[in-house]
């Protein structure tokens, strides 16, 4: 792989897991309906996609292989 694609490749991965936390908490908030932030009628697509991706990050497999490129790329 060519250098340039790697380093865009390795600061969209920083990217996405300095951002993971919020993305939990707004997949967490759509799926469970919180109303914290105010009301949002979130249309049911919206909340089984929601639903899909939290299940996805809380599983072993995702947590596992991240914390795996996390360390590969530092």
């Amino acid at each position: 792989m060519c250098r340039t694609r790697w380093i865009y490749r390795h600061e969209a991965y920083e990217s996405f897991f300095d951002l993971f936390k919020y993305l939990h908490a707004v997949m967490e908030a759509i799926t469970t309906r919180d109303t914290t932030y105010g009301s949002m009628d979130w249309d049911a697509s919206t909340i089984v996609t929601a639903t899909g991706l939290l299940k996805i990050y809380n599983s072993f497999g995702f947590i596992y292989a991240s914390q795996l490129l996390c360390i590969a790329c530092q």
